[in-house]
C-alpha cells in the first residue's frame, strides 16, 4: 500500500492508504496490543479510541470505493448514494463517541450491504481494467466484514468473539490483497495508455516535422526557380532599351544621325522609360508597408465611378471595341480609399483588357457591394487563361506570351503594381475566366475602410 501511494500520489490512493492503516490499527487494537502496551492506565480513553476507529474506518472505505470507480463520471445516481452514506457516517461519529457505543454505526453498516451488493453487480458489467477483481474484493468485504463480522456481532452474538476476530483478519487480508492487485492493473493500464498516447504524439510530431521539412524544401526550390525566372525576365527587359540606347550613343559618336536633337530626345525617353521600369520593379518587390504611402480619404462613389468610366472610355477604340458600365452600388454611398491609386489600378486593368483581348473585344466594368465591402470587376471577351497563368498573373515581369506581349507593349509590371496597391488598401485582387469568354480581374475592398453615408 505504501509503495502504491508513493508512486501514484492521488486522492483515491490517499483514501485507500488511510483506510488500510485504520483497518490495521483495528486488528492490532482487537488483539489487545494498544490496551496492554500503549495506555494500560487509560481504560476510558482506550475504549473511546476503539470506538473512534470503528466509526471512522467506513468513511474512508466509502471515499476510496467512490474514487476508484469514478462514480462522479460513470454513475451519478450511485455517486449520490455514496455521498449520502458518507455524510451519514460523519454524523454518527460524534454520537458514537458521546454514547460510547458503535451500535448505530453497526446498524448503518448492515443497511449498507444492499449498496455494496449493487456496486458489485454494476462493476461486473463494466469493462475497465481491474474492475472485476475490485468487484470480487468488495464482495469479500460484504461476506467477511458486513455479514459474518458486523451482523454476527450485532444480532445476538451469533458467532464467538474469537471467530469474529478471525473473520476480520481474513477479510482484511484478502480484501487488501485484491484491492491492491486491482489498483496495480488499473495503473498499468493507465501507463500503457499514456505510453500509447505519447507514441502517437511523437509519431505525429515526426510526420509534422517531415512534412514541414518537405514543404520548406519545396518552397526553397520554388523561390530559386522564381528568382531564376525573375533574373531571366529582368535581363530580357533591360537588354532591349540598353541596346537601343547603345545604338543611339554610337550613332552620335560617329555623326551618322540626321537630327542630333531627335537622337538626344529618343535617348532621354529611353532613360526615362528605364528609370520608370526600375522604380516600378523596386516598388512591387519591396517588403515595406505601402499602406503608409496612400492618401486615404472618404470618396463619394457615384461621382468617382462616373469619372473612372469617362477616363476608361478615352482608351476605347469606338470602331471595334466597347466598354459597358454596370454599377449596383445602392446602400453604400461613400468609401475610404486613395482615389488616384484606385483609379490607376482600374485604368491599368482596362488597358490590359483592351490591349490583349483581341479584335472587337468587349469590356465590362462592374461596381458591386456585399456584406464584406465593395467589389470591382473588369471582364473582357478575349481569350481565357490557363490555370498556371492565373497562378502567376500578378507576379512581376510575368507575361503569358512574351513575344506577343512585347510586340503589343508592356513589361509585365502593371498587374503586379495593381496587386501591391490593392493589398495596401487591405483588400484582395484575384483573377478567373469570365463568362464573357476572356479574363476577369476582381478587386475587393474591405468594409473596415468603408463608412456609411
Amino acid at each position: 500500500v505504501v509503495v502504491n501511494l508513493w508512486f501514484n500520489m492521488n486522492l483515491t490512493n490517499v483514501f485507500y492508504a488511510i483506510w488500510t492503516f485504520l483497518f490495521f490499527i483495528i486488528v492490532v487494537d482487537m488483539a489487545g496490543f494498544t490496551y496492554q502496551y500503549i495506555w494500560p492506565s487509560h481504560g476510558a480513553f482506550a475504549g473511546l479510541f476503539s470506538i473512534g476507529l470503528m466509526a471512522v474506518v467506513p468513511i474512508f472505505h466509502l471515499l476510496f470505493v467512490r474514487g476508484f470507480l469514478q462514480l462522479k463520471y460513470h454513475n451519478v445516481f450511485l455517486d449520490k448514494l455514496y455521498i449520502g452514506s458518507t455524510l451519514l457516517y460523519w454524523l454518527l461519529l460524534p454520537i458514537a463517541l458521546y454514547l460510547e457505543t458503535v451500535y448505530y454505526n453497526l446498524i448503518t453498516s448492515t443497511l449498507i450491504i444492499p449498496l455494496f451488493a449493487y456496486t458489485c453487480w454494476w462493476s461486473l458489467k463494466q469493462s475497465a481494467p481491474g474492475i472485476r477483481i475490485f468487484a470480487l474484493s468488495l464482495f469479500n468485504h460484504i461476506l467477511f466484514l458486513n455479514v459474518l463480522t458486523i451482523m454476527g456481532a450485532s444480532y445476538g452474538n451469533a458467532f464467538d468473539v474469537f471467530e469474529i476476530a478471525s473473520y476480520i483478519k481474513i477479510g482484511y487480508l484478502v480484501e487488501v490483497c485484491l484491492f491492491t492487485i486491482a489498483m496495480a492493473i488499473q495503473h498499468k493500464s493507465v501507463q500503457k495508455q499514456l505510453v500509447f498516447q505519447l507514441q502517437n504524439q511523437v509519431n505525429s510530431l515526426n510526420q509534422t516535422v517531415a512534412f514541414e521539412k518537405l514543404t520548406s524544401e519545396q518552397q526553397k526550390h520554388d523561390i530559386k526557380k522564381h528568382e531564376a525566372q525573375l533574373f531571366t525576365d529582368l535581363s530580357h527587359e533591360l537588354r532591349t532599351p540598353l541596346t537601343v540606347m547603345k545604338i543611339q550613343v554610337e550613332s552620335l559618336q560617329h555623326n551618322i544621325v540626321d537630327n542630333v536633337h531627335d537622337s538626344y530626345v529618343k535617348l532621354m525617353d529611353k532613360i526615362d522609360e528605364l528609370n520608370q521600369f526600375i522604380n516600378s520593379l523596386m516598388l512591387v518587390t519591396s517588403t515595406g508597408d505601402m499602406h503608409k504611402l496612400l492618401k486615404l480619404q472618404s470618396v463619394t462613389l457615384k461621382p468617382f465611378i462616373n469619372e473612372v468610366h469617362q477616363e476608361c472610355q478615352h482608351l476605347v477604340d469606338m470602331r471595334r471595341q466597347s466598354l459597358n458600365l454596370n454599377s449596383q452600388i445602392t446602400e453604400l454611398q461613400c468609401i475610404q480609399f486613395d482615389p488616384d491609386a484606385l483609379k490607376k489600378v482600374i485604368l491599368e486593368v482596362v488597358k490590359n483588357a483592351l490591349r490583349f483581348g483581341g479584335k472587337d473585344v468587349e469590356v465590362q466594368l462592374s461596381f458591386l457591394q456585399d456584406a464584406d465591402g465593395v467589389i470591382i470587376r473588369i471582364e473582357d471577351s478575349g481569350t481565357p487563361l490557363t490555370y498556371e497563368a492565373h497562378q502567376q498573373l500578378f507576379q512581376p515581369l510575368y507575361r503569358q506570351e512574351a513575344s506577343r506581349s512585347a510586340m503589343l507593349g508592356g513589361k509585365g509590371m502593371g498587374l503586379a503594381m495593381c496587386k501591391k496597391i490593392i493589398e495596401a488598401h487591405r483588400g484582395k485582387i484575384s483573377s478567373h475566366n469570365s463568362l464573357l469568354g476572356g479574363l476577369c480581374i476582381e478587386l475587393k475592398l474591405p468594409k473596415s475602410l468603408a463608412t456609411a453615408a
